[in-house]
């Protein structure tokens, strides 16, 4: 039975009401503390071990280059395992490595070399978590429901990041042996949840295709697939004019104005606001027309405007109101891509669609990143925030002119495969 909630879509308000989407949600909110207990106490743990700013910055591109390196081949091994199973793994391991880190930082032996270890294989297991996360949703909700369920993750995912530093910082004035327990702890808590979660896993054959010929299944999938396609350019093209000039743009902005550290963080601060604002109207279905091309469209347009007035001569107070309102189009824009997304994508090809996502939106920002901040050296970051809001119209621009992108709907989608789990 069809179920219609506020924002006239089935189910669109009601993600909260599936058992198992509750179940899942919280063992990942959970987890993703742990996350933000863990990437704060990094630095700060090298620091403490007589690491220069140099080697900082080599420690954290070593977890982000296998991230990169290994996220198209992750899509592989969800699809082939399944990925509540991948996840399941992902967390063992990455409780298990936690466990020995504390271990050897409550002994004082951990050392720098130690520390390289960890996280290298944590840049190695997201690398595959990733993908795993992009199949879960369509597994506990129906089509309808995935810009909420979208939503309420992102939701989770502020809530998180607000709560983690805070914990992390008190956690190392104790050492940062309790850093690494408490992540350990937090994987263990996903565990629980998962397992019993019920999604059964893939059937496969024992003579089925080889790993590199599902890699290329899957690249030519999302090359055919129409629609999926088209959200994957407009994804890479918005991303390629927002997040490299606003995450570097800004603090560059505020540094040039002699705004200082805190009003830097008042900006960021905004952003933040607005989309944990944007992520709850969206998860609780007080958006209209969430899963549909238009108000992706819509917000993205948003989006791109305030970019621009980002990089015009605004006094703070304006800009601080600019970035609020400029995470909340964000936020609801990228879940409704996601969740359209996730709806047009055969079940079996999901974790590998989840991974052309994460390499073209995460897995290539150090790049875009180095990119951009070479240009910010010549040409300053109001021009830099000024061209990163125009590659975002440019993109609206071909969005509204291509059909097949502007009429992709969720309610007029079919996800793949068995029902969601009820």
């Amino acid at each position: 039975m069809r179920v219609t909630g506020r924002a006239g879509v089935g189910f669109q308000a009601t993600p909260l009401r599936q058992p198992a989407f509750r179940t899942f949600l919280a063992g990942h909110f959970v987890s993703l503390i742990g996350d933000q207990l863990y990437f704060l106490a990094l630095p700060w743990t090298a620091l403490r071990l007589g690491a220069s700013a140099g080697t900082v910055g080599v420690l954290l591109a070593a977890a982000a280059v296998p991230r990169a390196a290994l996220m198209l081949g992750g899509g592989v091994i969800a699809d082939r395992f399944g990925g509540r199973r991948v996840m399941l793994g992902s967390d063992v391991l990455r409780a298990v490595v936690m466990a020995f880190a504390a271990v050897a930082a409550f002994s004082g032996t951990i050392g720098l070399p130690g520390l390289f270890v960890v996280v290298i294989i944590f840049g190695a297991v997201d690398a595959v978590f990733q993908p795993a996360l992009t199949t879960m949703l369509p597994h506990l909700l129906p089509p309808e429901a995935l810009p909420a369920g979208n939503g309420l993750r992102t939701l989770a995912l502020r809530f998180a990041q607000f709560i983690g530093p805070p914990a992390s910082g008190a956690l190392i004035g104790f050492g940062a042996g309790w850093v690494f327990a408490a992540n350990a702890a937090t994987f263990l808590v996903s565990v629980l949840a998962l397992r019993v979660v019920p999604i059964a896993p893939p059937s496969r054959s024992a003579d089925g295709p080889s790993f590199v010929e599902e890699l290329r299944a899957g690249l030519r999938y999302a090359r055919d697939n129409r629609p999926l396609a088209r959200l994957l350019l407009f994804t890479v093209l918005v991303n390629a004019g927002f997040a490299g000039p606003v995450n570097v743009g800004l603090p560059l902005l505020a540094h040039a104005q002699g705004w200082g550290a805190g009003n830097l963080g008042l900006m960021l601060g905004a952003i933040g606001a607005g989309a944990t604002a944007g992520a709850a109207l969206l998860g609780f279905g007080l958006i209209p027309g969430a899963g549909g091309a238009p108000l992706m469209i819509t917000m993205t347009a948003g989006q791109a405007l305030l970019t621009v007035a980002a990089g015009l001569a605004l006094p703070l107070p304006a800009l601080v109101a600019v970035l609020g309102a400029m995470g909340l189009f964000l936020t609801v824009a990228g879940s409704s891509a996601i969740g359209m997304m996730q709806a047009v994508s055969d079940r079996s090809m999901l974790g590998r669609v989840g991974s052309l996502v994460s390499f073209s939106v995460v897995g290539l920002m150090p790049v875009t990143y180095a990119i951009v901040g070479s240009a910010a050296g010549w040409a300053g970051p109001r021009p830099l925030l000024l061209v990163g809001g125009a590659i975002q119209v440019a993109a609206v621009a071909w969005a509204i002119c291509s059909p097949s992108l502007r009429s992709i709907s969720i309610a007029n989608s079919r996800a793949a495969g068995d029902d969601p789990a009820r």
